[in-house]
């Protein structure tokens, strides 16, 4: 494969990874249509990632990832490499075994080669000592932390073997309110990182996966690499942003995180970016759409600037129509004063609807509260109103006889 096409099949596969499964064979026609061939090799990857109980690419296809990807070694420190799980801009991840003192698989993360000095070290240090300090069941563990023989560092976390949140949800065709238990059980684990002074600015369905564990589905929150510390005491010097660069992925990022400016990020961005993520949980999209085939700087004025569809409108859901529009549009207000002010706030509002209780997010007018009575008390209500039809009846006749 030439280095011009092994860029851009590489390029296309990066691009189609974060879209809905749905999605991505219009992806593929709209940006392979000159090459049947290129086409299918791209469907190639994205079937064995699809495959994979970790969602990422293994065996030969592993090669066709980014040039820089070193050798599968065979150890790190104590453990025994598996299998390349994926990689970013600071580490590269690997599913390895762990032999003492239990037999278990467990993630990676290895700095990349070169990365030996300066704030991307310290950002790799920064994530290890954030997810060491969170405890939490929904999100990845840290287990250990070390330097490989030639001084290079690693942690080692708990190995997730699950998949994206909506492509869970959509595979199990998941009824709307399992989906919403699992995304309340990822609200509780973000306000965990939030009550531990962390944000985690890329919050979206890739960096949720949800495993099965005794039976039920369980979510995971991951990769904390562009976290910020709200605390500077936190990671003392160590720095988890980047002055004048825009962190996180397009389709999810708050408003104010298309502005380069760290101050103007919040816990609320998080806010946002769960709320982005719901609307794909519900909708089988972002909620402006595919990011893939428009400008980072036309999705970014977007996200400033535009509303987006309601969920129910988007799905033709009838059931998401009233409560559930309103907490997922509350979420992705462009002020973030505007949106509920914490994750716990939104897992709230979502337990009362649930619930069918008045949700918070709306002051309900009395005919909304004694719609949800009726919702909730059908029996008790059908005989309310068969009493009330007999007494308006009732006095009706009475009426016409004087």
């Amino acid at each position: 494969m030439s280095s011009e096409r092994h860029e851009r099949l590489t390029a296309l596969f990066l691009e189609a990874c974060d879209l809905p499964r749905a999605e991505q064979e219009r992806f593929i026609d709209s940006s392979c249509g000159d090459s049947p061939s290129l086409a299918h090799e791209l469907r190639q990857m994205l079937d064995a990632q699809q495959s994979t109980p970790s969602g990422v690419l293994t065996g030969g296809f592993a090669d066709l990832l980014p040039d820089g990807t070193p050798p599968l070694p065979e150890t790190i420190g104590p453990y025994s490499v598996i299998e390349l799980l994926g990689e970013g801009e600071m580490g590269i991840v690997y599913r390895a075994r762990q032999h003492q003192p239990i037999e278990r698989d467990v993630a990676i993360k290895l700095v990349r080669l070169g990365v030996d000095s300066g704030p991307q070290l310290r950002r790799f240090d920064a994530e290890r000592q954030t997810l060491a300090r969170l405890n939490h069941p929904n999100i990845a563990t840290v287990f250990d932390a070390g330097k490989t023989e030639h001084d290079r560092s690693y942690f080692v976390m708990e190995y997730v073997q699950g998949h994206p949140i909506t492509h869970y949800c959509r595979e199990n065709d998941l009824p709307l309110n399992e989906r919403l238990r699992i995304f309340i059980d990822v609200c509780r684990a973000v306000q965990h990182a939030h009550n531990n002074a962390i944000i985690h600015r890329d919050l979206k369905p890739s960096n949720i996966l949800v495993a099965v564990r005794d039976g039920a589905p369980t979510a995971k929150v991951i990769d904390f690499g562009i976290a910020k510390a709200l605390d500077a005491n936190v990671h003392g010097d160590a720095t988890m942003t980047q002055i004048g660069s825009v962190l996180g992925t397009p389709s999810y990022m708050s408003p104010e995180q298309t502005d380069a400016s760290i101050e103007a990020v919040d816990t609320r961005s998080d806010v946002y970016s769960l709320g982005a993520t719901l609307y794909e949980l519900l909708t089988g999209q972002p909620p402006h759409g595919d990011a893939s085939a428009r400008s980072l700087f036309e999705v970014q004025r977007e996200i400033r600037e535009e509303e987006p569809a309601l969920p129910s409108k988007v799905s033709g859901e009838r059931q998401m129509r009233g409560d559930l529009d309103t907490i997922v549009m509350k979420t992705l207000r462009k002020a973030r004063s505007s949106r509920y002010q914490s994750p716990a706030d939104l897992a709230d509002d979502l337990e009362r609807y649930l619930a069918g209780l008045p949700i918070l997010a709306a002051n309900p007018t009395w005919l909304d509260r004694l719609a949800r009575r009726v919702r909730r008390h059908p029996t008790v209500s059908g005989l309310l109103c068969l009493l009330a039809i007999a007494a308006v009846t009732f006095a009706a006749i009475v009426g016409g006889q004087r």
